[in-house]
């Protein structure tokens, strides 16, 4: 069993590359989960469960070094709770903002699928077909709009009502004429 001294060992270069070893691997995962789409993280089956975690496995093996310690732990997780913060702090300026966050994606105008707009969200037609039916929907032309939303989860409207301006101004596509 190590001595308490050798849990708690660290050098300051040692938290120096901790540090910085946790923030390459932090972006290198966010660049990856931008590149596969918002889907990614919203709707997981059991595969992208375990690939979360492998994930996870490999990102804290990384951050922490050849040999870890329990100070190396702590400060990568410092490390990734200060990233956290200033990304969250980051999403509210304009222009780092505006890349971090992702718009609604309008997927369908009325009973009209628009394809073009699915694959660049990659969203399937299944998983399309898999929300339609878990709204409720029985019939295309019960459809009014279905978005996907900034944080990877589908919206669908039914036709019959106008939606409040508010809620849709930030859709882009929309429009009150095309979606009565």
């Amino acid at each position: 069993m190590p001595a308490l001294s050798e849990i708690w060992a660290i050098t300051p270069g040692g938290v120096i590359a901790v540090a910085l070893t946790t923030v390459v691997m932090y972006g290198v995962f966010l660049v990856l989960v931008r590149v596969m789409g918002r889907r990614s993280l919203a709707a997981m089956a059991p595969h992208d469960v375990a690939g979360i975690m492998a994930f996870g496995a490999v990102l804290g093996r990384t951050a922490l070094l050849s040999v870890p310690t329990l100070a190396g732990g702590v400060v990568a997780m410092v490390t990734l709770f200060v990233l956290q913060r200033l990304l969250a702090l980051a999403q509210k300026t304009r222009p780092f903002g505006a890349s971090l966050r992702h718009e609604p994606v309008l997927l369908m105008a009325g009973s009209d699928v628009r394809h073009a707009d699915l694959l660049r969200a990659r969203v399937t037609h299944d998983e399309l077909r898999q929300r339609l039916r878990l709204a409720g929907i029985t019939r295309l032309d019960d459809v009014a709009w279905v978005v996907l939303e900034a944080n990877g989860q589908m919206s669908v409207a039914r036709r019959g009502s106008t939606p409040d301006p508010f809620l849709v101004e930030d859709i882009p596509g929309y429009t009150e004429e095309r979606f009565p």
